[in-house]
Parts: structure tokens; sequence; C-alpha cells
């Protein structure tokens, strides 16, 4: 049950870079395509995402929204909305 995928968000500005959130790991970016990845949220509590966007009119700014709503014995919790600034550094 680990590791599924809830929502992918790919870069207006730039089709190349992509985030992945992925239910009960973290949230994934590339920024060639899927050639690597590098995780985004590592430091942070809730370990469970249900979606990712990037605004459309500023490729820097990331929306993640934390927990999943499909009820499943393997739900995870989810502690609100975190918004980047930095295309996902901090």
């Amino acid at each position: 049950m680990s590791g599924r995928i809830a929502d992918i968000a790919v870069g207006p500005a730039n089709r190349s870079t992509w985030y992945v959130a992925t239910v009960s790991s973290n949230v994934w970016k590339t920024e060639n395509r899927e050639t690597t990845w590098t995780p985004v949220c590592d430091d942070y509590p809730s370990y469970s995402n249900e979606a990712v966007a990037v605004d459309p009119n500023d490729s820097n700014v990331i929306w993640l929204g934390t927990g999943e709503n499909t009820s499943q014995r393997s739900a995870g919790w989810g502690d609100g909305v975190y918004k980047s600034l930095d295309g996902g550094y901090t």
C-alpha cells in the first residue's frame, strides 16, 4: 500500500519540472523529466500527501495538501496545507 501516487503537478513555465505527491512517503521533484528525483518534504511532520499544485502565474509557488482523503485501513493523517515560495526548497 505504500508509495501510491496521489497527485502530479507540472510546472507551467518549464514542462521538465514535475512534482509528485505520494500518499505515504514524500513529495518528489524532478527538473529533468524523470531522470533524477529529489524529495521535497523530508523534514515535515506529515508523511501523507494528497494534492500538489503549481501556481500558474508563478512556478516558484507550490501548494501541498497533506493527509489522505480515501477511506482505507492504510490512510495517513495530514496536518494542513503548505506553501513554498521557492519551488519546494523551503
